[in-house]
């Protein structure tokens, strides 16, 4: 009789047998001012804690648009975006492949005084999405496939949802 752990383990044995060696990730890369151009880079191997989301979705938000028209600092050139719904496609967390999920824009260290206090958006380390430069591990989300921390906000969604609908359930 097989385990439910020992199911899982099968999961990601296949999973991991069917990804490619290094995985590619095309991105918009904002460059300054109003351009922006295709890039083509290696995504790194997943961490413990990590997970790999192909995205589905993802939106121009307001300080994205502030970002490019000056507005706003932002670090260039980056990948902006910070709000989507993707399809889990590896995972070296608690999330499932094949799972769709919908995240936030930051992850938190889970360690700080105030994410102890249950006050994450406060947390002394916060990682936001879309806002650091491209040399960083965690880009924006535009681009095919986006690092999740196990820290992040990330939430489960129906298979049967149009992405759309599930975006405006971030926090």
């Amino acid at each position: 009789m097989t385990t439910s752990a020992q199911k899982q383990d099968c999961v990601r044995s296949a999973s991991a047998r069917q990804r490619p060696a290094q995985t590619r990730v095309q991105a918009v890369v904002w460059t300054g001012g109003g351009h922006f151009e295709t890039q083509s880079f290696a995504f790194p191997k997943l961490a413990e804690g990590e997970s790999l989301i192909r995205l589905t979705t993802a939106t121009v938000c307001g300080s994205d648009r502030h970002t490019v028209r000056g507005r706003r600092p932002g670090a260039c050139p980056s990948v902006l975006g910070h709000e989507g719904v993707g399809v889990v496609e590896d995972s070296r967390a608690d999330l499932t492949p094949g799972q769709r999920v919908v995240f936030s824009v930051t992850s938190v260290c889970g360690q700080c005084r105030n994410c102890r206090r249950g006050l994450s958006a406060k947390c002394t380390s916060v990682v936001k999405v879309g806002l650091v430069p491209v040399v960083v591990k965690q880009h924006g989300l535009f681009e095919t496939r986006q690092l999740v921390q196990q820290l992040s906000q990330t939430y489960p969604g129906p298979r049967t949802m149009e992405p759309g609908p599930m975006l405006p359930a971030v926090p």
